[in-house]
């Protein structure tokens, strides 16, 4: 129990029976409209868990809430537990009292204690959410571009339209072998499967089509059909392939829609210079968007985890003033890191370090931030810290 403003503040984990009112939270917030007896019905049917904590008044009612998804996201080659923060809520009447901060500290030390060793989340404000140790982690690149400049790559292959009904367990191997690609992406299960590659093709325009070479699957890709100031909008949502002669396909499958098709909307990974594959560029426009933010929450097992080859051994001081457990100073080897008393050869906050250890950026272009201080000549760091393709694939 706390007192925030004058009032005294339970935080606890959340409990089944709390669902209904933190799905009435989230309806006050995120302006949705719920019809509550509905609400409480299916919730009394279904048996689903909830993870995750709150801030109660005296009373009992839900002031700030939370949720963590518990997922596996690959990590240099591995998957290592995510938890995954959503749902984040706080009333009008209660905000500005410190209730949020206090839920967040309360989750993100359970699932360190869980074995979680990162977090990541979709922020509204990435300002609000560095104040507990997260930091950008993603850049989206979003292409826009006309239809016909995909016609070099036009041919002959197999494609199938899923429908709403159609099993999708044959495109797993597509997906797994895509997710691999990538550090920060979410390991594919069923569920996260039915997500990626949702059809309603006569309800809604949403499509996806798989793509074979011979009998097997090679890519995947879902899309929406839109209409924009008088013209067609085909909008890739998402895309996954076994290698790059399959994504090669899928651009030449796209071309297939030039007839009714004007416009291509695609987003794509550093690691796709959609750009420098079309031959007229200045044709092709391209928008970066920012979406997603981590935090190490086990700063020494992340740094166990690494798999970045033969780079020696450094001494790494790391600060975390929002989880003072995470915070240290390791000697690290590859696959190893134990506490140390050795003077340290770089130092820098968990905000920097997370976007460092996922690949976002290179040490190089780390040395900008005001958090980072490089303290020696040591070429170990840099050869650890290098740039990597990200990519996380699930909102969650």
């Amino acid at each position: 129990m706390g007192k925030k403003g004058g009032r005294n503040v339970i935080l606890r984990e959340l409990k089944q029976e709390d669902r209904l009112a933190l799905r009435k939270l989230w309806s006050i917030c995120y302006q949705s409209i719920i019809n509550v007896e509905e609400v409480r019905e299916k919730l009394e049917a279904s048996a689903d868990e909830i993870i995750g904590n709150g801030a109660f008044t005296e009373d009992g009612e839900l002031m700030s809430g939370m949720l963590s998804n518990r997922l596996m996201m690959n990590f240099d080659g591995a998957f290592v537990p995510l938890s995954g923060v959503g749902g984040v809520a706080t009333h009008p009447a209660y905000r500005c009292g410190g209730s949020v901060r206090a839920v967040t500290g309360q989750l993100l030390a359970r699932e360190r204690a869980h074995g979680c060793i990162f977090s990541g989340l979709y922020p509204f404000n990435h300002a609000f959410y560095r104040k507990f140790g997260y930091e950008l982690a993603v850049s989206e690149k979003t292409y826009t571009l006309p239809v016909r400049l995909l016609k070099p790559y036009a041919g002959q292959m197999q494609a199938r339209l899923l429908q709403p009904e159609d099993d999708r367990s044959f495109l797993k191997p597509v997906f797994d072998a895509f997710i691999a690609r990538y550090n920060l992406a979410v390991a594919c299960d069923e569920k996260k499967l039915a997500a990626w590659t949702r059809s309603e093709p006569y309800a809604r325009n949403e499509y996806t089509y798989a793509l074979y070479n011979a009998d097997a699957p090679v890519a995947c890709l879902h899309f929406e059909k839109l209409v924009r100031n008088g013209e067609g909008v085909l909008s890739v949502k998402n895309f996954a392939f076994t290698t790059e002669e399959g994504f090669r396909m899928l651009l030449g499958f796209l071309y297939r829609f030039d007839a009714e098709m004007h416009t291509l909307e695609i987003k794509a990974s550093d690691d796709i210079p959609l750009a420098a594959l079309i031959d007229t560029p200045y044709e092709v426009q391209c928008s970066v968007g920012n979406p997603y933010m981590l935090r190490a929450l086990n700063t020494e097992e992340v740094l166990k985890a690494m798999r970045r080859g033969d780079f020696g051994r450094f001494v790494i001081e790391v600060a975390d003033d929002f989880l003072p457990d995470n915070a240290g100073r390791w000697l690290v080897e590859p696959g190893k890191a134990e506490p140390t008393q050795l003077s340290p050869d770089l130092r820098m906050s968990v905000q920097a370090f997370s976007q460092l250890v996922c690949g976002y950026t290179d040490l190089a272009s780390a040395r900008f931030r005001r958090d980072v201080e490089i303290l020696t000549e040591n070429p170990a760091p840099a050869r650890a810290f290098a740039k990597k393709p990200l990519y996380v694939g699930y909102y969650y």
